[in-house]
């Protein structure tokens, strides 16, 4: 089209200089204009631009309708000055004035006061001789244009005011990769002013963030996308726009970054630029890190959980890294300690059986905390005799462990050699193998815990093993005037053993305290009947004695605790234990009283007997020391 026009001009302006040398050469011969300046002046008129023509003594010799129009110049301004007839359109006046000898001069006019925006060729025109006979100046009326012009100037001015206030770090370059914008954001991260980065190009940009000169996720908006994933860690494309996520090293530290690009397009819907942003996303990353860990991991050993192992199972059953082994370990004595010390020693017994575990295997071991109190081990490539070894390795580990109770762990474990064996096959064959384990050592389990227990009574000095001897010598003698049966004189033996080994769980600052306690303090030292029955109830050994335990502190006239039994409601066995274990109290010196002589703690006894004690008991019980010691 601008060959059409450039050639219509060619065209044109032939013509007028024609005709201007006809008109001047008739008017030298006093004729009018001549014809072929009338048929020149009646092929403007069908144009779309304006058409003025001015002679060489700045006369307007004629116009075409648009040029009236656009003007507003009428035919009475024929062969005026032009300075006169367009002294509003000084810009067109300077025009004119300002060609000097150039034969074209193209100038954009605002005539603001009727809203138009014009585009003015004034072109010399010459004779033969290359003399100046005279000016054509073709209007073109560009409103449509300038004002789409001015929009899209102002949709950009709009578009890098909102860049520069967007809380991520933006930034926009021109389709030739050159800086157009530069936000604040970009300026905080970057330590780089934007009136140091505009204009700016050849990946000059990416320095800040990368520490050198590379293509950024902009650059594959406005130039060739190949290669972006030898850059970017995962891109996503969605129609003309990009996402990226991108891992870089910044001061040291490790910085995970969210990218965004996407383009700029101009009228005619081509892009003209691209717009980038990036966000700092390390820490919503180390959050989905913990938060994956959490989902895979036991919050109190920090192993695998179960939901992890299952679905490494599922894996397992495809794997080809034969010989597999499973192992499976169960925490023996965990309810026992959550009964006697709580759940928070319960939780280090716990932790400390992991340790255990994790220390005696290899690092590429897979551990996990398969449910309350078992773990379970996948060993990669590893046949019997290394599962072995590692077997070994926890229960030596177990044995040198330091805790309030031995930590003990019951084994078990398959091995998968066969592919298609399934994994739950061999899981249920170590799960199996650990309970035959666990049954075969479970009588020695408790007792080294029951021992451990006991131990525990006398280093903290609840009980001294000589005073424990007296108790249980007495009770038996008791026991056996009392005409007691086999079994029940067991019982009888075992809980003037173990009636108050419920105060391991009882502080010794409390229990060793000089005067008297206070009510917090006594209703500690009061729960440890019920500790002891729990813990009782947690072994098999002690389970017949812990309704004696329980019992232990009631008195006979209903007074004791924790249930407020009565007299031969309270079980015989406690009823006399209570009896002697009060004697031998009496007869050893604590933080808050001396000793009582045998006489004193006999009176005493008897001043008790029909409210703390049995009555029956207490004299039968005097008859017992008679024949001891007189």
């Amino acid at each position: 089209m601008q060959l059409n026009l450039f050639a219509i001009l060619l065209i044109i302006a032939f013509l007028i200089s024609a005709a201007l040398a006809a008109y001047f050469w008739t008017r030298r011969n006093n004729s009018t204009r001549s014809e072929l300046l009338l048929l020149m002046l009646a092929i403007t008129e069908g144009l779309y631009d304006g058409v003025l023509l001015i002679n060489r003594k700045n006369k307007i010799i004629d116009f075409n309708q648009t040029a009236s129009r656009l003007l507003s110049i009428n035919n009475k301004d024929i062969g005026k000055p032009v300075g006169k007839v367009l002294i509003r359109y000084k810009k067109m006046l300077t025009l004119l004035n300002s060609g000097g000898n150039r034969k074209k001069t193209i100038k954009e006019i605002e005539i603001k006061e009727r809203g138009l925006f014009l585009e003015l060729r004034a072109t010399r025109l010459v004779d033969s001789g290359d003399k100046d006979i005279g000016t054509i100046i073709i209007l073109r009326d560009i409103t449509d244009a300038k004002v789409a012009e001015q929009k899209l100037g102002e949709s950009q001015t709009l578009l890098l005011n909102i860049i520069d206030f967007l809380p991520d770090a933006t930034f926009a370059v021109d389709i030739d990769g050159k800086v157009i914008a530069w936000n604040r954001a970009m300026e905080k991260i970057s330590g780089i002013k934007k009136k140091d980065m505009l204009g700016k190009g050849d990946y000059e940009y990416s320095i800040p963030l990368y520490g050198e000169r590379r293509p950024m996720l902009v650059d594959y908006i406005i130039g060739d996308p190949a290669g972006i994933e030898d850059h970017y860690n995962f891109v996503e494309e969605e129609r003309k726009n990009l996402a990226a996520e991108l891992k870089v090293i910044h001061e040291g530290n490790e910085v995970h970054l969210w990218l965004a690009a996407s383009p700029m397009l101009g009228s005619n819907n081509k892009i003209i630029g691209g717009v980038g942003s990036f966000r700092n996303i390390t820490e919503l990353k180390n959050i989905e890190k913990e938060l994956r860990h959490i989902s895979f991991h036991d919050s109190l050993t920090g192993l695998y959980n179960r939901a992890y192992f299952e679905e490494e199972l599922k894996r397992l059953n495809k794997s080809r890294m034969l010989p597999l082994s499973i192992i499976i370990a169960d925490l023996n004595g965990l309810k026992l300690v959550n009964d006697a010390f709580g759940h928070d020693m319960g939780d280090k017994l716990l932790k400390k059986a992991s340790s255990i575990i994790k220390k005696s295997c290899r690092s590429e071991d897979i551990i996990g905390r398969w449910g309350g109190d078992e773990f379970s081990i996948v060993l990669h490539a590893t046949g019997e005799k290394d599962t072995n070894e590692i077997l070994d390795r926890i229960q030596t580990a177990c044995g040198k462990a330091r805790f309030k109770i031995p930590v003990s762990l019951s084994l078990g474990f398959a091995t998968k050699i066969n592919s298609r064996t399934k994994i739950e096959t061999i899981l249920k064959k170590a799960e199996d193998s650990m309970y035959r384990n666990k049954l075969i050592s479970s009588k020695n389990v408790q007792n080294k815990i029951v021992d451990s227990l006991t131990r525990t009574l006398f280093d903290k000095k609840i009980e001294t093993e000589i005073s424990s001897e007296k108790v249980v010598l007495l009770s038996k003698r008791l026991g056996e005037r009392l005409g007691l049966s086999a079994n029940k004189m067991k019982e009888l033996v075992l809980h003037s053993k173990l009636h108050d080994i419920g105060k391991v769980a009882v502080s010794e600052k409390v229990l060793k305290k000089k005067g008297s306690l206070d009510e917090e303090e006594w209703e500690k030292v009061k729960k440890h009947t019920e500790i002891g029955y729990r813990i009782a109830n947690a072994s098999t050994l002690l389970s017949s004695i812990a309704e004696y335990i329980l019992s232990q502190h009631e008195w006979w006239d209903g007074s004791g605790y924790p249930r407020n039994l009565k007299g031969k409601e309270i079980p015989l066995i406690s009823r006399i234990v209570a009896v002697v274990d009060s004697y031998e109290v009496m007869l050893n010196e604590k933080p808050y009283r001396k000793a009582f002589s045998h006489g004193e703690a006999m009176l005493e006894l008897r001043r008790s007997s029909g409210k703390q004690f049995d009555p029956e008991l207490v004299e039968e019980f005097f008859t017992v020391l008679k024949e001891l010691y007189e």
